[in-house]
C-alpha cells in the first residue's frame, strides 16, 4: 500500500488558459505548501474544483506518492463531536419549493450522507495502519467521496 501524505498550503497562482503539455489540453495551479515547497496541481480543462481556486486560498492536498491532488478548497475546521441523538435535521427553508421537491432534496442529502459515512468507514479501515490522525482520515474520506461522486455522476 502506498504511503499517503496530507498537506496544506495556499494557492500561489490559479489556473490559466488550457495548454497542451504533451498529454492533451491540461490546466494547472501552483500551491505553496506550508513548508514552503511549491507544487503544481494538474487537471483537465473542465475541472471545476481546480478552476475555482483563487490566489491566497487555503487548500488541503493529498500526496499519493506521485502527485498532489486537491482534497477540498478550505481546510476542515476542527469541530466538537456532538452525539447524533442531539442532531435533528433542519427543515428545508424555501417557500418556492413544493413538498415533493423538498422530499427529493432531503432524500438526496441523506444518500450523500450515507455515502460520506461509507467513505469515512472505508478510509478508517483501509488507512488505519497508515494514520490514525482524524484530520488525515477526514481528508481521505473527502477525497473518496468526491471521487465517487465524479466517477458515478452523483
Amino acid at each position: 500500500m502506498a504511503n499517503i501524505t496530507m498537506a496544506t498550503g495556499k494557492v500561489k497562482y490559479g489556473c490559466g488558459k488550457p495548454k497542451d503539455f504533451g498529454h492533451g489540453d491540461r490546466i494547472n495551479a501552483v500551491v505553496t505548501l506550508d513548508n514552503g515547497e511549491e507544487v503544481k496541481l494538474w487537471g483537465k480543462p473542465d475541472d471545476q474544483d481546480l478552476l475555482s481556486l483563487r490566489k491566497g486560498q487555503a487548500v488541503n492536498l493529498i500526496y499519493d506518492g506521485k502527485n498532489y491532488k486537491l482534497v477540498n478548497s478550505q481546510p476542515v475546521a476542527s469541530s466538537q463531536t456532538v452525539p447524533t441523538s442531539q442532531i435533528a435535521p433542519a427543515p428545508i427553508a424555501s417557500s418556492n419549493l413544493s413538498t415533493e421537491q423538498k422530499k427529493a432534496i432531503a432524500e438526496y442529502i441523506e444518500g450523500r450522507a450515507d455515502l460520506l459515512k461509507y467513505c469515512w468507514t472505508t478510509a478508517k479501515l483501509k488507512l488505519g495502519d497508515v494514520t490514525t490522525d482524524e484530520e488525515s482520515l477526514r481528508s481521505a474520506a473527502s477525497t473518496l467521496f468526491i471521487a465517487a461522486q465524479k466517477k458515478f455522476n452523483l
